[in-house]
């Protein structure tokens, strides 16, 4: 049940993510076109308040090597708009200053019209200028001298006062600056009132400006995205790929939208940097989409590096008469490269069936139709029209759907891992309940073979020692009475009790000096040394010195009734002595007794219970069993 609610939560989340997602395309898709609309509308709203006639006599330029403040009086020669002038025979390698000259006209309906000021659209000036009208300046860019200002993208629109404005021969006179590398010349003209211009101007600012804006930031944010996104995921290398690309497409759109040279203190570096951005931004996404497909060409990615790296440096070196044309070759190479990537990658596309390819391989053949037709709107249209501006948007909504499918696929991948760790949790569960019961079973049966050996223990040490005194004495009096045999089985039954209750009671009363542990001893075991012939000495210290704990004198008893026992059974003695001392700090038990000995090398091989059992016990308490035997003298020893 749960789990089905699991599922149908993640679905819920899921299509909510990507109804949210496709949402948030919509409206950028919305304002995207309402912004192109408009500025259709602005571009074909064309009707003039007041109807004015303006009508364009010639163009002319001149070149101005002096740089003069006034045009020279000779060497016009006519020319259109748009012009560059390194394209006209003579000019290739001419840089300085260039004047047009505009003869206009024009023709009102009315004084009211006549009254109103007249408005000229430049749509690109390269690289800087000025603009007079009627022999007074109307406006200039802020540098006129290298490093000069850049207005080759920047559309521009200047007003004449209409007290400035004659009928018929009007000279309007643009001072161009440019350098031969970067195709110096004036762009398209547009002369008319405010309601004919205006709107003009505006289609060329949304055109060369604002989409070029929306792309900067767009690709400015993918870039620092993408590198915060590998820093989380190194292995992800495409992330830092894509990242790079973008950086360096931001660099290339940075030098269209600068309006100066800063920071560099000429005009033709940034040339230089921008065909090295362009360079190393075809170089980054083609490694990119290799990387987002997972594959690896290494021999082709080194001639692609060595390429790169050789068309950098020429850039950078080239001299200036044969910059233009190495840009050319450049862009040419650049262009070619990226389009044979955009095929590839639809092969790639074909032979592997994946969603997250098959989004790419539309992207890239969106790429290779906005390629091909900013070639063509370029070279043989002559338009500024270009889809480039826009391919930062189409990146965009694939690599939101990319992201989306993804997070799709590990919402299921996530949810797949939880239903699999719950049940084998439960498995693991049942497993380690299952275990755990044996081990408990297990140790409580370990308890019962060791009370069982506990016991077996203090019966032999204790009970046994008993018997064994009992059947000496009833063997070396063979006129025992009545009284004497109850008073033997009477003892017995006291020893019996005493294995029971310390068995049953661990906390113990201490025994307050040494004397009163081993009085019950020295009583046991005196009469039947006696009976038998044997000296026994005590010698038991007035007071502990270190005072033991109750279950390390129950140790020193059964350990001292057990080599007493084997004094009786096996040695032979005739003297025995028994001493409880301190030594160095430590508690020593001695018995000591001169009878035939014993081999102590043999005790584990012998399965002497009694030796064993005494070892084992000190050893129990953390002590430590010594013992030496030779014949006429055997010691027992405990320290504690």
């Amino acid at each position: 049940m749960y789990q089905n609610q699991s599922r149908g939560s993640s679905k819920i989340t899921w299509h909510f993510g990507l109804k949210q997602t496709s949402v948030y395309l919509l409206l950028f898709c919305a304002l995207f076109i309402t912004q192109w609309a408009n500025a259709e509308v602005t571009k074909n709203s064309t009707e003039p308040t007041h109807q004015c006639q303006y009508q364009i006599q010639s163009i002319d330029k001149v070149k101005d090597p002096q740089n003069q403040s006034t045009p020279p009086q000779s060497g016009w020669m006519k020319t259109t708009l748009p012009n560059v002038w390194t394209n006209d025979a003579g000019w290739e390698q001419y840089s300085g200053a260039v004047w047009y000259r505009i003869i206009w006209d024009r023709h009102c309906q009315s004084q009211t019209a006549n009254d109103l000021p007249t408005l000229l659209s430049l749509s690109r000036i390269n690289l800087a200028g000025a603009v007079f009208n009627n022999g007074e300046m109307i406006w200039y860019d802020k540098s006129l001298t290298e490093p000069y200002s850049r207005s080759f993208n920047m559309p521009r629109y200047v007003t004449f006062p209409a007290s400035t404005i004659k009928e018929k021969n009007n000279i309007t006179l643009i001072k161009v600056l440019g350098l031969y590398p970067i195709q110096p010349g004036l762009g398209k003209i547009e002369i008319g009132l405010k309601d004919h211009v205006y709107p003009h101007h505006l289609d060329l600012i949304w055109n060369q400006r604002t989409v070029y804006e929306i792309n900067f930031i767009i690709s400015l944010a993918f870039s620092l995205l993408f590198y915060l996104l590998w820093v989380f995921n190194l292995k992800e290398t495409s992330f830092v790929w894509f990242a790079s690309a973008s950086l360096c497409w931001v660099i290339f759109l940075y030098n269209l939208l600068a309006t100066s040279a800063f920071p560099f203190n000429d005009s033709i570096t940034p040339s230089r940097l921008n065909t090295i951005a362009l360079l190393l931004h075809g170089y980054c996404f083609c490694l990119f989409t290799w990387r987002f497909v997972n594959k690896h060409y290494k021999k082709t990615e080194r001639c692609y590096t060595l390429l790169v790296i050789i068309l950098a440096l020429w850039s950078c070196f080239v001299p200036e008469a044969y910059l233009y044309q190495s840009q050319t070759i450049i862009f040419f190479i650049y262009i070619s490269l990226f389009l044979l990537n955009c095929l590839f990658i639809q092969y790639l596309a074909y032979k592997i069936a994946n969603f997250e390819v098959r989004i790419l391989a539309v992207v890239m053949l969106i790429f290779i139709m906005i390629v091909l037709n900013d070639v063509f709107l370029s070279v043989y249209a002559h338009s500024e029209r270009f889809l480039a501006p826009y391919s930062s948007p189409v990146i965009t909504i694939a690599l939101a759907l990319i992201f989306a499918w993804r997070i799709f696929l590990n919402m299921r991948q996530v949810q797949k891992f939880t239903d699999t760790l719950k049940v084998t949790i439960e498995q693991v569960t049942d497993d380690l309940k299952v275990s755990l019961e044996k081990k408990y079973n297990l140790e409580v049966e370990n308890m019962r073979l060791q009370e069982r050996l506990n016991l077996s223990h203090e019966l032999h040490d204790g009970l046994g020692g008993s018997l064994v005194r009992s059947m000496i004495m009833v063997d070396k009096n063979t006129d025992l009475d009545r009284n004497h045999f109850l008073s033997i089985l009477k003892l017995l039954r006291s020893d019996l009790r005493q294995i029971i209750d310390a068995g049953a009671n661990v906390n113990m009363e201490l025994p307050k000096t040494p004397l009163l542990w081993g009085a019950p001893l020295r009583h046991r075991f005196t009469q039947i040394f006696e009976e038998i012939d044997i000296n026994s000495t005590w010698n038991f210290s007035e007071k502990w010195s270190k005072t033991p704990t109750p279950q390390q004198c129950l140790t020193l008893s059964r350990v001292t009734e057990e080599a007493l026992t084997n004094v009786i059974k096996h040695s032979k003695a005739t003297e025995v002595s028994i001493s409880l001392f301190d030594q160095a700090g430590k508690l020593v038990l001695e018995i000591c007794d001169n009878g035939v000995g014993f081999d102590p090398s043999t005790v584990p091989e012998s399965l002497h219970v009694g030796l064993q059992s005494m070892q084992t016990r000190v050893n129990r308490i953390g002590g430590e069993f010594v013992m030496r035997s030779q014949k006429g003298k055997t010691i027992v020893q405990v320290i504690l």
